[in-house]
């Protein structure tokens, strides 16, 4: 599954993250599309839960018409993370459904996502990296950062351009350096923005709604089993677009259609994974702490400044027998 996310880059930064190679083979950047109807507000954050405001891509192709100005063929949208259905005929705030993930399985099986998918109406969801949490002996809880894979210190498109270009001996691919996340709060080499499968539903209010939404644009992730190497953390992890040629076949709706492009939502192996503190456990933190790897050999993690831990920080003879770790007794930390 995916129910925690870390995403940090500023609005200005994201065009220049999500740069690609348009049909005419000119390098492009996406349109910025914050003050559209519909759009909230998107809040760089080190702990992003559902309900939040995420930058999704989308085809502009879904607003062909709706303004008279040019756009390019992709736009960046922040969309609600947890799909409202454009049938729903009551206030978003009281569609109690959890529809932050959608099994990949069951896509066709659901009145929600299947709409949307046949539709057309599909996104790329951004991000640095996903949560997931393993769980331990007593019920306790380990957090894990995961993330695209580097490879010696490279980012995975580094070492394709590279072993492309030496095959070809041009410069056909197009490095993403300005997609790369800064190393500073993570201790990790830099690594491009995470591209997840979504679904995404433009809900507009009836006429004699009293509700404060009029136009709501909201998204789900996919989920796919998990892969081998990584099923000893959770059965279940985001459908993961590797390289710009899946995410192109997925924004592109009108040329590629949706049983052909549900054969890019499987498993892959692509991603790797650090251990952090449980400070990320609680959803109010959103400091670089979240995400910082950490030693599983120590014993205790130190409290972290404003946090509940360190306000209740423990004598050393208790922390020897004991951890810091939420109790499962307490769900506001899970």
């Amino acid at each position: 599954m995916c129910g925690r996310t870390a995403c940090t880059l500023a609005c200005d930064e994201f065009p220049k993250a999500c740069r690609y190679k348009g049909k005419d083979g000119k390098t492009l950047e996406p349109q910025w599309r914050d003050s559209y109807k519909g759009s909230g507000k998107y809040y760089p954050s080190h702990n992003i839960s559902p309900q939040s405001y995420t930058p999704v891509l989308v085809s502009s192709k879904h607003f062909s018409g709706a303004t008279s100005e040019a756009m390019p063929e992709r736009l960046l949208q922040p969309m609600k993370w947890g799909l409202i259905p454009s049938w729903h005929r009551g206030d978003p705030k009281e569609f109690t459904y959890n529809m932050s993930n959608a099994r990949s399985d069951t896509l066709l099986d659901k009145k929600s996502f299947k709409s949307s998918l046949e539709k057309g109406k599909r996104c790329v969801v951004l991000a640095e990296g996903f949560f997931e949490w393993e769980t331990l002996k007593g019920g306790k809880k380990q957090p894990y950062f995961i993330y695209f894979k580097t490879l010696e210190g490279k980012t995975e498109d580094e070492t394709v351009v590279e072993a492309a270009q030496k095959e070809r001996g041009d410069m056909d691919v197009c490095i993403k350096e300005e997609g790369k996340v800064s190393s500073e709060a993570t201790g990790t080499p830099g690594k491009r923005l995470l591209t997840m499968a979504g679904l995404f539903d433009h809900w507009q209010a009836p006429k004699d709604s009293s509700s404060e939404d009029k136009d709501l644009f909201s998204y789900t992730i996919i989920t796919v089993d998990s892969t081998d190497s990584l099923k000893w953390l959770h059965h279940r992890m985001p459908a993961i677009l590797n390289g710009e040629e899946e995410v192109r076949q997925w924004l592109e709706f009108g040329e590629v259609p949706w049983k052909k492009a549900l054969n890019l939502v499987t498993p892959k192996d692509c991603l790797q994974w650090h251990p952090v503190s449980t400070v990320v456990n609680n959803s109010r933190n959103k400091s670089p702490d979240c995400i910082k790897p950490i030693d599983l050999s120590k014993q205790q993690e130190k409290p972290v400044a404003g946090t509940l831990f360190s306000y209740f920080k423990k004598s050393p003879k208790k922390a020897e027998k004991s951890s810091d770790e939420p109790s499962p007794k307490k769900p506001k930390f899970q």
